[in-house]
């Protein structure tokens, strides 16, 4: 929310932190204030400020689920809506950014690409906040300097760790509770050795029970540790970080949209909660509806002085297993990923230069097992999808950007290229008879299938950049901006387009088609985003609204293909985001600042859609509708009251009326929430020592309303909708010392 203090009246409220680069701080008077939830950043290397991030107060407000959620902590921004279908932010969490869903958004920490596949796109439960030093959300132009995974044709997102302390200390936190919520954290730092070095470590656990019915959502399991040498080797700052994560929890099961209609009457519904022996009734069981994870990161920074700039290396190594029980289905996923994300920082003449390179090899191994419910038990019957990749796959990604500050005048212009090269894969045939275990069912199986082998596919797209800003005023008080960059994600429904061709290979064939040549069509999609906008900083205020318009191309959508009368994934999609974004924060006295942030938001469709349908060739008339979940209005606004030890944090959130299908024929009703958190912490603060109590209420009034939709933007699969999470209650209580 432009600058992150008030100019005449912040002395210290919020510091910037380490991994970016905050907006000008004027210091007028010594006067301390309450900082405003949200303030502006650019990432490093850039001249333009184009991220917003949060500070403590506006972290706190997230509550417990924005301890082990990066989601969570995002929605008090602008044009981001975060639905949670649990208090604790433990289970499924649906998140758009300015309409696009959240899969689409490239998540980062320290340089280190986060995602997976299978769902594709960002893990965002993997970090316990206490450890989290900066978040930041880049919307529309997402920096070059990211390495932004899948994709980023949402936006990006850029987190950094909190580096080891110089003095010896110790966090240890406590917090209990609705629906047995309990997590535990503790932080150890040894401080500054003889060597150089400093180091810490840290561990979590976190559960809570399901609120509507049985399982559990937990436990998640969190370790990590980080070591840190200022001129080390060569006379560089050397960082080390890995972060271990297992989480288990139990899905929740979604409504209808009928049963969302009439959501008060079926918020509870959920899993049945007995192994009854009759299947036709057991394909509901909670314990058939289970997701296991285990993340393993490992991530090494290496910055020193090189010639006239910076030279930072980041190699890692990332890693993921996973099943997930989904009645009739399990899915599988085991992959691996390391690479190296190298940086050049230097300032030539009066341009300041930027240029990188991310390098990544992985391997993305899934498989889909076919289940069968009997009066016994669950058990597996043949394979969905069954392949070997044939070798890695990688990613190859330079960029180049210059900038220059003159006087009032900054600007910045680059360039992108991301190349992805998918393996060639083996694909199997299957009976009822293959074995159920993955690693059996590849050694015997029917026989390789020549129709469903793939040859290694290649992606790429260029990703240009440009923008500016001009300070109105000589103060630099009233700054307007402007900027476009064109993002990318590269494709992603490989297994669903698999299994259509699978179940109607005699057409396809018929055709001369085997699925290699359904994927040789494909694309990457891409969009074009531009925000103008201005950040007026005053004594008491800061007001920033910004006007975006976002082109998106070639989306992946579920559409006929005439030649085989079949319906699946293409590049026909296309989709126009516009609107207009506001953060606006006022200090009502020195304790008390006040904080609006509305979004107005048009997502729609370029084109209809032509399907197949049990009736015969359809047309989907979904040309000017808007995107599935996503709400034309949204507020977030509140008070961030301090005085002394006492902390409290109102938060009223609005998300209105959305869809659930592209026909705009399932309307949700909007909804209002008021969540509050309260806390008084010792004088001793920072200090050996110090202490703070906490209470959180979450859904102050217990609203009944549906929150999150699992729902595709095209409309193709099943569309579930959540009941968002009661009110609920946490006290919490740490010790920093």
């Amino acid at each position: 929310m432009g600058d992150s203090k008030f100019p005449r009246y912040i002395l210290a409220a919020a510091l910037c932190p380490a991994g970016m680069i905050c907006a000008d701080e004027i210091l007028l008077s010594p006067i301390e204030v309450v900082a405003p939830p949200v303030f502006s950043v650019q990432y490093p290397g850039d001249t333009i400020y184009t991220g917003s991030a949060l500070t403590e107060q506006g972290r706190r407000a997230s509550g417990a689920a924005g301890r082990t959620n990066v989601y969570a902590n995002l929605d008090l921004l602008p044009g981001v809506d975060t639905e949670l279908t649990d208090p604790y932010g433990l289970g499924a969490t649906v998140m758009r950014i300015r309409g696009v869903r959240s899969q689409f958004v490239g998540l980062s920490i320290d340089g280190l690409p986060n995602y997976g596949i299978m769902p594709i796109g960002p893990r965002e439960n993997l970090y316990d906040f206490e450890n989290i030093e900066s978040l930041a959300l880049y919307k529309g132009m997402a920096p070059l300097a990211i390495g932004s995974a899948v994709g980023n044709r949402g936006g990006a997102i850029a987190m950094s760790y909190r580096r080891p302390a110089f003095a010896p200390g110790a966090l240890a936190s406590l917090a209990f509770g609705s629906d047995a919520y309990q997590r535990a954290f503790v932080r150890l730092d040894t401080g500054t050795s003889m060597a150089g070095i400093r180091g810490f470590l840290s561990a979590s656990y976190t559960d809570a029970d399901n609120w509507k019915g049985a399982g559990s959502l937990g436990p998640r399991r969190n370790v990590s540790f980080g070591l840190s040498q200022s001129d080390g080797i060569a006379g560089a700052n050397l960082d080390l970080f890995f972060n271990a994560t297992n989480a288990q929890t139990h899905d929740l099961r979604p409504l209808t949209f009928e049963q969302a209609r009439a959501v008060r009457h079926t918020r509870d519904l959920d899993h049945s909660r007995r192994f009854s022996g009759e299947p036709a009734l057991d394909r509901n069981f909670y314990d058939f509806y289970f997701t296991q994870t285990e993340n393993r990161d490992l991530l090494g920074i290496a910055n020193r002085p090189f010639g006239t700039g910076a030279l930072t290396l980041r190699p890692y190594l990332s890693t993921e297993t996973a099943q997930q029980r989904n009645g009739l289905q399990d899915q599988f996923r085991d992959l691996d990923r390391y690479g190296l994300v190298a940086e050049y920082i230097d300032q030539i003449g009066n341009l300041e230069l930027s240029t990188g390179y991310w390098w990544e090899s992985a391997n993305l191994e899934k498989a889909v097992r076919r289940m069968a419910i009997t009066p016994t038990a669950r058990r597996p019957d043949g394979w969905v999808y069954l392949a070997d990749n044939q070798g890695r796959g990688s990613v190859q990604s330079p960029y180049l950007q210059v900038g220059q500050t003159l006087n009032r005048l900054r600007w910045q212009a680059g360039v992108k290229y991301f190349r992805y090269e998918e393996p060639a894969s083996i694909a199997y045939r299957t009976d009822s008879s293959t074995p159920g275990g993955w690693s059996a069912a590849l050694r015997h199986n029917l026989a390789p299938d020549p129709d469903l082998s793939l040859r290694a596919l290649t992606f790429d797209a260029w990703s240009p950049s440009i923008g500016a800003s001009w300070q109105l005023d000589p103060a630099g008080r009233l700054e307007a901006y402007a900027n476009y960059g064109r993002n990318y994600m590269r494709p992603y429904a490989f297994v669903p387009v698999t299994n259509i061709y699978a179940s109607n290979r005699a057409a396809f064939k018929a055709q001369g088609l085997v699925l290699q040549d359904l994927f040789d069509t494909w694309k990457m999609e891409t969009s074009d985003n531009v925000d103008l906008g201005l950040r007026w900083t005053g004594d008491r205020f800061e007001l920033s609204p910004t006007l975006f318009y976002a082109q998106h191309h070639d989306l992946l959508s579920v559409a006929l293909d005439p030649t085989v009368g079949l319906n699946y994934h293409q590049n026909v999609g296309g989709a126009t985001a516009k609107g207009v974004e506001l953060l606006a924060s006022y200090a009502l006295t020195p304790n008390l600042v006040a904080y609006l942030n509305p979004t107005y938001l048009s997502y729609t469709f370029d084109d209809d859609l032509a399907r197949r349908a049990p009736t015969g060739i359809q047309t989907l008339s979904i040309a000017g509708n808007q995107v599935p979940d996503t709400p034309r209005w949204m507020l977030r606004a509140g008070l961030i009251f301090e005085h002394g030890p006492w902390q409290a944090l109102p938060v009223v959130r609005y998300v209105g009326k959305r869809y659930g299908d592209p026909l705009n024929t399932q309307p949700v009703a909007a909804y209002w929430l008021l969540d509050l958190a309260a806390s008084w912490t010792s004088p001793s603060m920072g200090t050996r020592g110090a202490v703070r109590v906490g209470l959180e209420i979450n859904n102050l009034f217990d609203e009944q309303y549906i929150g999150a939709i699992n729902a595709q933007d095209d409309g193709s699969g099943t569309v579930g909708f959540y009941a968002g999470p009661p009110r609920s209650l946490v006290l919490s209580l740490s010790v920093d010392f």
